[in-house]
C-alpha cells in the first residue's frame, strides 16, 4: 500500500470525522485504520459490489452516493432497493458470513469509499479492532431490530408481508419536511404583559419543591424538533441516524429517551449514556412510542408564559453550549471522556423547564429590559424556591439518569464541585460562558458580562489533561474564538431557531 503524504492523510482523516461510524475515534485510531484499509475513488457508474458474489468485504461511503439494485430477470433488468449518501455503510454481512451478495451496489456520483477487509483488521492494534468491532455490532444490532420491525409488519388491507430489503442495506426514510409556520411555535397569542411579579419564597420552600418534582413530570419539547421528527414516527421503517440528529436538538426529547432506557423495564447490565445506544437496546419501535408521547405531553404546556422569545433563547442556548462543547473537546483532544459531551451539554439547563412548571410567573419576568435580576439563579433561589442547578438534579435522581449529567446539571456553574465528572463539567460550564458571552443566553443575557478567560476551569482542565498543561490559556480562548467565527452559524444553530 502506496504511503500517504502528510497532506492526503489529513484531508482523509478530515473526512472520516464528518462520518458518523467514526464518531467516537480520535486521530490516532484513524490514521490507524486508513492504514489498514483502502481508499477507493470511484467515478459515477462503477460498479461496487456484484449481486450473487461472495466477497469478504465491508464499505464505507466516505462521500457521495450509491444505489443499491437487485436483478429481476437474466435479461439485466435491475430494481432499485435503496439509495445511500455519505456516511452510510454497506455490505456488513460479508464481515460475519460466507453468504453470496444479496444485492448489488453502483455508485451515482463520484464517491469516495473505504473498502475494510477484516483478515487486516484483524492484525491491526487491538484496541483499534476493538473499537471497530463494537461501532460495526452497534450497526449490526440496529439493522437487526428494523428487520424484525419490518418482517413483523403487515401491509394494510391485505394481510401480506410487506417487501423486505436485504438485511446488509439500511433503508431510507422520507426526509423530514420544512415545518411551516403554523407548525413552529404554539399559536397562542403571545402574552402583551408580564404577569404579576410572585411573592418571594420561604426557607422551606426548597425543600417542599424538591418533594413535588417527579421523574415522570412531563417537559416543554421544541415545537420546531417536533415537526421535523413527526415524519419519523409512524411506520416500521425508519432512519435511526436522521432521527438521532433530530432527537440531540431537543433537551425533553433526549432526556425521556435516557429516562426509559435507563428503567427498570430496560436496564441492562450498564447505564444507557447515549441516544444511539437507547435506540439500539431498547428498539426503534418503542422511541417512536416515546417520542409520539412526549410530544403529546408537551402540548399541555405553555413554555416560559407563551413568550416565544425566552423559549426560543433557551433551546437554541442548549444547542449551541452542546455544539460548543464538542468543539473544545476536540480542540483540546480529550479522549475517552465516557459520558457524550454533546448530550451533557444539551442537558445542562434541563432544570428551567422544570422550575417554569412551578412557577410559571417567574421566567416572564426576564422580558422586561428593566427586570431586577442581575444573578438569574438568586432569583430562582428566591421567587420560585430553588435554581434550575438543584432542579436538573433532583429531577436527574428520581428517574436514574447517569451520574455524570446529573453532575453536569448539578455543577455547571461551579465545575471545581463536580468531582470526578470535572472535565466533562468544565467543557460544558466553558461552552455556556462562550455561548452567552456571544449573545445566546439561557433566558437572559445577565448583568454581569461572561467572561470565559476568568473561570476555574482552566485550571481543571490544565492538572486533568496532560496535553493541555502547558497551554497559553489567553492564545488558546483567541484561537478558539476565531474557530467559532468560522463556524458560528452551524454551531449557534442559526438555521434551526
Amino acid at each position: 500500500m502506496a504511503k500517504k503524504s502528510p497532506t492526503e492523510l489529513g484531508k482523509q482523516i478530515e473526512f472520516l470525522k464528518n462520518i458518523s461510524f467514526f464518531s467516537n475515534f480520535d486521530d490516532h485510531e484513524l490514521t490507524q485504520f486508513l492504514a489498514v484499509s483502502t481508499w477507493l475513488k470511484a467515478p459515477e457508474g462503477t460498479l461496487i459490489i456484484k449481486e450473487n458474489t461472495v466477497e469478504k468485504v465491508f464499505y464505507i461511503l466516505v462521500k457521495g452516493e450509491v444505489s443499491v439494485f437487485k436483478d429481476i430477470n437474466d435479461s439485466g433488468d435491475t430494481i432499485e432497493l435503496t439509495t445511500l449518501s455519505t456516511g452510510d455503510c454497506f455490505g456488513e454481512m460479508a464481515l460475519v458470513s460466507e453468504a453470496r451478495r444479496t444485492a448489488g451496489v453502483i455508485t451515482t456520483t463520484e464517491s469516495f469509499i473505504l473498502k475494510v477487509e477484516p483478515e487486516i483488521i484483524n492484525t491491526s492494534n487491538v484496541f483499534l479492532q476493538l473499537k471497530f468491532y463494537k461501532r460495526f455490532c452497534e450497526i449490526m444490532v440496529a439493522r437487526l431490530a428494523m428487520a424484525n420491525q419490518r418482517a413483523a409488519r403487515k401491509e394494510e388491507g391485505n394481510g401480506h408481508l410487506q417487501p423486505i430489503i436485504p438485511q446488509d442495506q439500511p433503508p431510507v426514510s422520507p426526509k423530514p419536511p420544512t415545518p411551516t409556520a403554523k407548525e413552529t411555535l404554539t399559536p397562542d397569542p403571545e402574552p402583551s404583559a408580564p404577569p404579576p411579579m410572585p411573592e418571594k419564597k420561604d426557607r422551606q420552600a426548597k425543600t417542599h419543591l424538591q418533594g413535588r418534582i417527579q421523574g415522570n413530570q412531563p417537559l416543554a419539547v421544541n415545537p420546531l424538533v417536533a415537526a421535523k421528527i413527526k415524519p419519523f414516527l409512524s411506520g416500521g421503517t425508519i432512519n435511526t441516524r436522521m432521527m438521532t440528529d433530530l432527537l440531540y436538538l431537543d433537551p425533553a426529547l433526549s432526556f425521556r429517551i435516557l429516562k426509559v432506557a435507563n428503567s427498570s423495564l430496560y436496564r441492562r447490565s450498564c447505564q444507557i449514556i447515549t441516544v444511539p445506544h437507547a435506540i439500539v437496546s431498547v428498539g426503534p419501535n418503542i422511541i417512536q412510542e416515546v417520542v409520539r408521547e412526549a410530544i403529546e405531553d408537551s402540548k399541555q404546556i405553555r413554555p416560559f408564559g407563551g413568550y416565544k422569545k425566552l423559549a426560543l433563547s433557551f433551546w437554541r442556548h442548549s444547542v449551541t453550549v452542546a455544539g460548543i462543547a464538542v468543539m473544545l473537546k476536540d480542540i483540546i483532544r480529550i479522549t475517552n471522556i465516557g459520558p457524550d459531551v454533546y448530550l451533557a451539554g444539551l442537558l445542562h439547563d434541563l432544570g428551567m423547564l422544570v422550575l417554569d412548571q412551578y412557577e410559571p410567573d417567574f421566567y416572564p419576568q426576564l422580558i422586561a429590559e428593566n427586570h431586577e435580576f442581575a444573578d438569574l439563579q438568586k432569583g430562582e433561589r428566591e421567587y420560585v424556591g430553588a435554581d434550575h442547578s438543584s432542579a436538573g438534579k433532583w429531577l436527574a435522581e428520581k428517574t436514574g439518569l447517569p451520574q455524570a449529567y446529573m453532575d453536569v446539571m448539578q455543577y455547571h456553574h461551579h465545575p471545581e464541585r463536580a468531582g470526578d465528572s470535572s472535565v466533562l463539567t468544565s467543557l460544558v460550564h466553558l461552552a455556556d460562558l462562550f455561548a452567552t458571552s456571544r449573545g445566546i443566553p439561557p433566558i437572559i443575557q445577565e448583568t454581569e458580562k461572561a467572561d470565559p478567560f476568568q473561570s476555574s476551569a482552566w485550571t481543571i482542565l490544565r492538572t486533568e489533561v496532560k496535553t493541555f498543561g502547558d497551554v497559553n490559556v489567553a492564545d488558546f480562548i483567541e484561537k478558539f474564538n476565531q474557530e467559532l467565527d468560522r463556524t458560528w452559524a452551524e454551531v449557534s444553530g442559526e438555521h434551526l431557531f
